[in-house]
């Protein structure tokens, strides 16, 4: 519900104040504007889908039909249900776009039918071809980011579960960037490691893989011509102003 509409709800709720009742006013209508103000105060745009905006409800719903107040009781009523259920609608469809979006990072698996023939078996091979086909051993972890993977690899792979987050120094040089794992549900079980570890790439290849406190963003200062992280810096420069005063 848009702050206008909020605007409009509690002016709908003041203009009984303003009009000249001719007949006996509604308890429950005071009651129930006092309470919506009072929500819309402190909730705002979410006032409408709040679970004390029944209870407003239900006290509009208890507003003689013959009071002075039941013409505005109904239509703050109405209005309120109205963005309730607008509230309902965008609520839904964004469930419904973030599930779309999980589905298609799901991979997909062929099934074969089951009556289709087993396929015959692989020719043995010479123990020197076993070798040479044989995967790195930075590989033995099938379907998860490796040190020393080439960056190339890295993204085409997992550039669907992992994000560019920021810049990095490496050795006080820069040229390092820090992915980290994307916030799905579906990276987070394809890729559970990486929920608390990042990714380092640097010189064309994944070069560490660290937690998440390590490679975050950093304040680097130059120190003998060197960037180094501000607390290093901080504790350098202390040492520097020590070692004159040691000095016999």
């Amino acid at each position: 519900m848009s702050l206008s509409k909020l605007a409009a709800l509690l002016l709908v709720a003041c203009l009984s104040f303003a009009c000249n009742r001719s007949g006996p006013p509604s308890a429950e209508y005071a009651e129930a504007r006092e309470k919506w103000s009072a929500l819309v105060r402190d909730r705002l745009d979410e006032a409408a889908t709040d679970p004390q905006a029944d209870e407003v409800l239900a006290l509009l719903g208890r507003v003689d039909p013959k009071s002075i107040d039941a013409q505005y009781a109904s239509e703050l009523k109405a209005e309120i249900e109205k963005s309730r259920a607008e509230a309902k609608a965008q609520a839904e469809a964004r469930a419904k776009s973030l599930e779309a979006a999980e589905a298609a990072l799901r991979p997909v698996v062929a099934n074969s039918p089951r009556d289709e023939e087993p396929s015959p078996p692989e020719p043995a091979t010479e123990p020197a071809a076993q070798a040479a086909e044989a995967p790195d051993a930075g590989e033995a972890d099938k379907g998860q980011p490796v040190e020393g993977m080439p960056a190339s690899d890295f993204k085409t792979k997992f550039s669907r579960c992992f994000e560019y987050r920021n810049d990095s120094l490496v050795n006080g040089l820069a040229g390092g960037q820090v992915w980290g794992l994307k916030d799905l549900s579906i990276c987070r079980d394809l890729h559970p490691t990486f929920v608390s570890n990042s990714v380092l790439l640097y010189e064309d290849k994944l070069s560490a893989i660290r937690p998440n406190e390590e490679l975050a963003p950093k304040q680097y200062l130059l120190v003998d011509g060197k960037l180094v992280p501000f607390e290093e810096a901080e504790k350098l420069k202390k040492e520097k102003e020590a070692a004159p005063a040691a000095s016999p």
